[in-house]
């Protein structure tokens, strides 16, 4: 009888095992903290257990499975051989996101300060309340709520604390009462009853290749349902947005997503008492290839010459794609290009486009056919404390200046982003053209005077608020707004430049413009 370790940390046992006894041991467990382990038999939910110390039998598979309040370093000893003692060990791969310590309910009385310190394990660095009535507000690194409220009444409020490894929350109660104005409130926190009766939440649908999905959950409650307030929270790779929670509204509310994984959903139900009741949905969120990004997406080749193209997938949220999709790969003109992205130019000077295709997406790169090296220069809009680009120079917002051998920048500076959640820094960096601190900015980059072929980047991997229309030397290159499906908007355009500087300006009808990068090709003219 074999056995063998998984990659995903389960251990595989032979067809022929039939009892598993199992040990799990933490080495220094917080208050209350669990180990479960999944008994699987054939890729089904077998047997699911909690304990310390348990025994079962007819098992084919067991894999582990951390939830909350277990530090690193815990071990799963499965000995399936019970003659011999034979056994082996599967490592716990474990989250430690925080975990909410705080009070669930706290009191005050309108007009009057009220303060409330949100509390958590594992080190959060950031935190939320969502539902504050009016008067209180959140400090969101310290996680102090304070403030006056202004108006009576029992609100039901969502905390969450953040750390590295994700996000954890927990409701909170807040029964704010009426002062009488002799000093003393008045009115109370209503009594306790029979808790709400939940049907199973539900998510429509279940199985996501965008970015949201809809959540909804039915319940009834001797207090009537309009009473109810509903309150959902959610674990999975990062934290989830909820278009409305902690009210009656909630009840249906729809999940944005910033990345695909797999998610579970935990909606608490609560009465004008305070009763509770719970229900959860589990929702999967696939990768979709929304991007295709041809490199170099300008170049010029010359006659009978050879150039590599690559086609780099993003999904839906800006990420690269686990699984690379099949590419196809077309040409305008101007020679030949193999299914692998090998282009080899004919005998005839031009401007052609190379197509990269992915089912119904398709990204392009723009190849100029000619014999003369015209100027040519890559740069990406980045603070400059970032990793650069390979190939790349850094604009990091200074004002036009001699910097890297050129002459470049701003009519005034401006601020520079780095997201950190986008692998390629072309696609995670940017430059604010029309924020506060210079809301009509200029770019330009001094050249020599000729046409030139120029490739614009717009976007940001994170806040999708902005509407381009970006021009280079007045003619649009870039326009469309940008969503969540489609956080970049490129485009490529052929000017000429008469007064020695490429000028890049906010076009009509341009909304919070982000750039992040652009690469400029001079095209040769003639003959060579």
């Amino acid at each position: 009888m074999a056995a063998t370790i998984r990659t995903d940390g389960g251990l595989d046992l032979g067809p022929d095992a039939t009892t598993v006894a199992y040990s799990m041991i933490p080495d220094d467990p917080a208050a209350g903290s669990t180990l479960a382990v999944r008994v699987l038999r054939a890729g089904q939910l077998f047997a699911r257990v909690s304990t310390n110390d348990d025994t079962i039998a007819g098992t084919l598979t067991i894999q582990t499975d951390f939830y909350d309040g277990v530090t690193p370093s815990q071990s799963l000893t499965s000995y399936y051989d019970p003659l011999t003692g034979l056994s082996l060990t599967s490592p716990i791969t474990l989250r430690s996101s925080p975990i909410i310590t705080s009070a669930d309910g706290a009191g005050g009385t309108a007009g009057s300060p009220l303060s409330y310190a949100i509390t958590a394990t594992r080190s959060p660095n950031s935190y939320a309340a969502d539902g504050l009535p009016a008067g209180l507000a959140i400090d969101a690194s310290t996680g102090v709520i304070s403030g006056s409220p202004t108006t009576a009444g029992v609100y039901r409020v969502m905390l969450t604390a953040t750390n590295a490894d994700g996000s954890g929350s927990a409701p909170l109660t807040l029964s704010i009462v009426q002062d009488s104005g002799n000093g003393t409130p008045t009115g109370g926190t209503p009594s306790v009853g029979t808790p709400p009766v939940v049907q199973p939440a539900a998510a429509n649908p279940s199985q996501v290749a965008g970015t949201s999905t809809s959540l909804s959950v039915r319940a009834t409650d001797d207090g009537g349902e309009p009473t109810l307030t509903y309150s959902w929270s959610s674990t999975g790779p990062v934290p989830v947005t909820f278009s409305v929670n902690g009210t009656n509204e909630a009840k249906v509310t729809t999940a944005g997503f910033q990345k695909a994984g797999a998610y579970d959903f935990t909606v608490l139900v609560r009465d004008a008492g305070g009763s509770t009741a719970r229900s959860s949905v589990h929702v999967d969120v696939s990768q979709a290839v929304t991007l295709l990004v041809v490199t170099p997406s300008v170049v010029q080749v010359a006659q009978q010459a050879s150039q590599q193209f690559t086609a780099s997938a993003k999904d839906q949220f800006g990420n690269a794609m686990t699984m690379t999709p099949t590419v196809s790969w077309s040409l305008s003109g101007g020679g030949t290009i193999t299914s692998s992205g090998l282009f080899t130019a004919g005998s005839v000077d031009g401007q052609f486009a190379v197509t990269a295709s992915a089912g119904a997406v398709s990204g392009s790169a723009q190849v100029t056919v000619g014999s003369a090296q015209g100027f040519t220069t890559k740069i990406n809009f980045q603070p400059a404390t970032a990793p650069s680009v390979a190939g790349y120079l850094v604009d990091s917002g200074g004002v036009y200046g001699v910097r890297n051998d050129l002459s470049y920048g701003w009519n005034a500076a401006v601020d520079t982003r780095d997201r950190n959640v986008n692998a390629d820094q072309r696609f995670d960096t940017l430059a604010l053209m029309q924020a506060a601190k210079n809301p009509t900015a200029q770019w330009e980059l001094a050249v020599p005077n000729g046409i030139y072929q120029v490739h614009v980047v717009c976007g940001d991997p994170s806040y999708f608020d902005g509407s381009f229309a970006l021009d280079v030397e007045g003619v649009r290159a870039v326009t469309g707004r940008a969503t969540a499906a489609v956080p970049f908007v490129e485009g490529t355009v052929r000017i000429q430049v008469a007064d020695g500087r490429l000028t890049l300006t906010n076009g009509s009808g341009s909304y919070n413009t982000k750039i992040c990068s652009i690469e400029v090709l001079q095209v040769p003219t003639g003959n060579g």
